[in-house]
């Protein structure tokens, strides 16, 4: 069993990160205090089901390396359910307190957000999600939690297959650009040699990969 003691940062589902400010008996039963960050609130955890019910220490920077992998996979499934089923499905998710399963529920919605658009509630939930993660890779990545936020925003070139012809995305693959923001970190120039792409073709898929950003 993991053990807390004052001062450390741990992470909470659905909240994300918090500091435990205090260790203190609430009846019979020992518990954190867990101050969360993000909003200053107040979660009260006994200690001897905290690692039950998903309290966790932050993840190593090996495990904040694979996280960023999550953001490449597509759960074609959730095209076919109607948007309540993904709520609860991505809810469900929320509630491990992985970050895995944060990452995979940010990249889900992001797809979705591209296909088809989101409802209120699943827009709220990406917000919350992003936040979540970014505040504990800022932590554990000693970056500021802007430079996250951008990293989370990539999409895959594969993404763009009804707008950029698949003859021109595996150009562009083939020198390492994968994604949208690979591709623009370049210039045109760069791409155009690179790639061994025309000008004219070059520009046009900055275009479009400019309007996603």
């Amino acid at each position: 069993m993991i053990q807390f003691k004052r001062g450390d940062l741990a992470v909470y589902p659905n909240h994300g990160v918090g500091e435990i400010i205090s260790i203190e008996p609430r009846g019979e039963v020992q518990c954190y205090v867990v101050n969360i960050l993000s909003d200053s609130s107040k979660v009260i955890v006994p200690v001897e089901t905290a690692e039950d019910t998903g309290l966790r220490e932050l993840i190593s920077l090996e495990v904040a390396q694979e996280v960023y992998n999550c953001f490449k996979n597509r759960n074609l499934e959730l095209l076919k359910m109607n948007w309540n089923k993904r709520y609860r499905f991505l809810q469900e998710k929320m509630k491990t307190g992985k970050v895995t399963d944060v990452a995979t529920v940010i990249s889900d919605l992001m797809f979705l957000k591209k296909k088809k658009g989101l409802s209120y509630g699943e827009e709220r939930l990406l917000n919350d999600a992003e936040d979540i993660l970014a505040t504990e890779l800022s932590i554990t990545e000693k970056l500021p939690k802007e430079e996250i936020d951008n990293e989370e925003e990539d999409v895959l070139l594969s993404e763009f297959e009804n707008e950029i012809d698949g003859w021109v995305i595996e150009k562009l693959q083939s020198i390492g650009c994968d994604t949208a923001k690979s591709v623009l970190a370049l210039s045109p120039e760069d791409v155009a040699r690179r790639a061994d792409l025309e000008d004219e073709t070059v520009a046009e898929v900055f275009d479009i990969l400019r309007a996603e950003f």
